[in-house]
């Protein structure tokens, strides 16, 4: 009977014993389980350091923004020919109507007008607009915009050796623009056609560029 009382203790302890290690092995698994899970927080990487949302709302930090890559600058447009000085370059060009040509010489539409500087330079292209005047260019850069923009017959080009003894105001430089034109406007516009206005009494021989 005693022998049959121990091998009935040792088998009681056995099962029981296992089973409570296993209650206690399943309640180790589920606390490391929740420390595991505890320890693992979203982060995101940007550039070579990693953020975590968590820090963010722990120390109340925002999460950088991601850097936009740099945009390439757009070319600057070349800059605008300059006006040539024609005393050096001694040439004047235009754009001429079809009813103007080299071989009778440019003249003015209307040679017995008495119009002012300042209003050839805003009116003169008009179809009905006479003038005593004539309007020339010292940069042929700007005689080919003008024909390509306006259309015209053709460029012709005149030495000023031809208009020595005629009426010349040349409206390139700054003393002569403020002083016969008095407009914002037209002096703008004068100076971006590089504009030579001129005032002859006579036909002005020309040649085609």
């Amino acid at each position: 009977k005693v022998v049959w009382v121990i091998l009935l203790f040792h088998l009681v302890h056995a099962v029981y014993g296992r089973r409570a290690g296993d209650s206690l092995d399943d309640a180790y698994t589920a606390e490391s389980s929740e420390i595991i899970e505890a320890d693992i927080e979203p982060r995101f990487q940007v550039g070579e350091e990693s953020f975590s949302f968590v820090d963010a709302e722990v120390k109340g930090t925002p999460p950088p923004k991601p850097t936009k890559p740099k945009q390439t600058p757009k070319p600057k447009e070349p800059p605008k020919p300059s006006c040539q000085d024609i005393d050096t370059t001694q040439l004047l060009y235009r754009v001429i109507r079809s009813d103007e040509n080299c071989q009778e010489g440019l003249a003015a539409k209307d040679p017995q007008a008495t119009k002012t500087v300042s209003s050839h330079v805003t009116s003169g292209s008009g179809k009905n607009y006479k003038s005593q005047f004539i309007s020339f260019t010292s940069n042929l850069d700007r005689a080919n915009t003008a024909i390509k923009k306006y259309g015209g017959s053709r460029i012709v080009k005149v030495k000023t050796t031809a208009v020595a003894d005629c009426q010349v105001y040349d409206l390139t430089k700054k003393d002569v623009r403020e002083n016969k034109v008095p407009g914002a406007t037209a002096r703008n516009f004068a100076l971006s056609s590089c504009e030579v206005v001129v005032h002859c009494g006579k036909p002005i021989p020309c040649e085609a560029v």
